[in-house]
């Protein structure tokens, strides 16, 4: 799931994805900014907030109703952290921000799975252009859906897995060839 966050005249890109339920309601996460190598944490939900734990450090979340949607159709929330608020918005589709993801070298780009899951969906087919952004396949994981964007605009040119086959842990979903047939 990706979430721009807005503070103040910064917005921030944060891609998120669960990884699998542990101990004592605990779920394990990795979550990267602004295309940033993923970091990975923990999460549970205690009364009407969500503690957070990530890089030794233990953060109580409050996030307010969702308006203009919901988690999964979009829309945007104030979220309390400490003392600190922040404007969370939600990206439908898996849809990127407008600026915020680090650059995309010319190469092949494949789409590589972090975690083992279920496709549910394959949004794509080889031969066809995407852009940046665009959902490119669902994966289902520890009953959350994760969208799969594409990673720069191009052509794919691979589609390497098909809907309810299981897909493990680093895995290549799809390859995408930046700038082809732009």
């Amino acid at each position: 799931m990706n979430f721009r966050v807005l503070r103040g005249g910064d917005e921030t890109l944060v891609s998120l994805a669960a990884l699998r339920e542990g101990p004592a309601g605990w779920t394990a996460f990795e979550w990267a900014a602004d295309g940033g190598p993923p970091v990975p944490g923990r999460a549970r939900r205690e009364g009407d907030e969500l503690v957070i734990e990530w890089a030794g450090a233990r953060h109580r979340v409050f996030v307010s109703a969702f308006r203009g949607g919901s988690p999964r159709a979009g829309g945007t929330a104030e979220v309390a952290v400490g003392p600190e608020t922040f404007h969370l918005q939600v990206l439908r589709g898996g849809a990127r921000a407008s600026r915020g993801a680090a650059g995309v070298s010319a190469g092949p780009q494949p789409v590589v799975t972090p975690m083992p899951g279920r496709v549910q969906a394959v949004h794509v087919e080889t031969g066809q252009r995407v852009r940046r952004g665009d959902l490119l396949v669902t994966l289902e994981a520890m009953k959350m859906q994760n969208e799969f964007v594409a990673p720069a605009d191009g052509r794919v040119s691979s589609v390497r897995v098909a809907p309810g086959a299981v897909a493990g842990a680093g895995d290549t979903l799809v390859v995408i060839e930046p700038g082809k047939g732009e």
